[in-house]
């Protein structure tokens, strides 16, 4: 918790990424709920890996409060589901055909303007 009404304290009106494990994400419910952190919390957690949370500050009658954007999103998984993903074997041939064709020697444009003495 401490950490995190520092980051938000420094960058406050900014936008902040953490990445992080799922233990910081079940404590931000804690910290930006205002729940107690002596005591289990009235709701269950399961954050998956790799999930998307987003937290936003909004203004309030009694100063500031955080809003719950999303939690556990994990729509860029999609295409793993359906086994459309690269093999790395796949990556690196692709990596290193580029970096072959970028490796040729450049040619020369040639000018607009004709040789001197021409």
């Amino acid at each position: 918790g401490l950490a995190l009404e520092r980051i938000t304290r420094e960058h406050r009106g900014k936008t902040v990424v953490i990445v992080t494990h799922g233990g910081v994400i079940d404590v931000s419910f804690v910290h930006f709920f205002g729940m107690s952190a002596l005591r289990v919390p009235p709701a269950g957690f399961l954050t998956r890996n790799t999930s998307l949370t987003q937290w936003q500050e909004e203004p309030h009658r009694a100063g500031t409060r955080w809003r719950l954007v999303r939690y556990n999103d994990d729509a860029h998984l999609a295409d793993q589901e359906r086994g459309a993903w690269l093999r790395w074997e796949d990556f690196d041939a692709k990596a290193k055909a580029e970096r072959a064709a970028s490796e040729k020697p450049a040619v020369p444009v040639p000018t607009e303007e004709p040789p001197a003495g021409a």
